[in-house]
């Protein structure tokens, strides 16, 4: 998948694996020493020289730490998705997320795949579920500035 491109529409969608070392996060502040190296994908989305659309995401490690030698260890968090305006509708969302989950999928050291989402935008839920997510608990106050402050909590299981 490194460095591959697909034609889709008026775009291109590149992605590059990046390997990581392991470094606690907030959310799982043990570190793990596991001789695994897991890599995460990275999609991006081109009109011409122009990024129009990218996803970010983290690996977390699973807290308590399986023992050494079993997988997987980690899941991949998705901290954003963005598209520029004029490219939004076109599935370009869509594909940066599949694309992300696909290359999540073929690391067997990641087991899942989980996001956050404001209670109150119901599309942003709707459009995950349809990708596979299942809405689990509520985390009240997650949000500083929006009101409700809460957060459904997604996840999709890769294996």
């Amino acid at each position: 998948m490194a460095g591959d491109l697909t034609h889709g529409g008026e775009w291109l969608l590149g992605c590059e694996r990046v390997f990581l070392r392991w470094r606690p996060s907030l959310r799982c502040p043990t570190s793990h020493p596991h001789p695994s190296s897991p890599s995460i994908p990275f999609p991006k989305a081109f009109s011409g020289a122009s990024l129009v659309g990218a996803i970010a995401v983290r690996l977390e490690l699973i807290s308590p730490p399986p023992p050494p030698g079993t997988t997987p260890i980690a899941r991949m968090y998705v901290m954003t998705v963005g598209v520029t305006a004029p490219h939004r509708g076109a599935g370009l969302g869509t594909a940066l997320l599949a694309r992300a989950l696909a290359g999540a999928a073929e690391d067997p050291a990641i087991g899942s795949a989980f996001l956050h989402v404001h209670v109150a935008n119901t599309d942003a839920i709707a459009f995950y579920e349809r990708l596979g997510f299942v809405r689990g608990e509520t985390v009240r106050g997650y949000y500083r500035r929006l009101t409700p402050p809460d957060a459904a909590l997604l996840e999709r299981r890769l294996r």
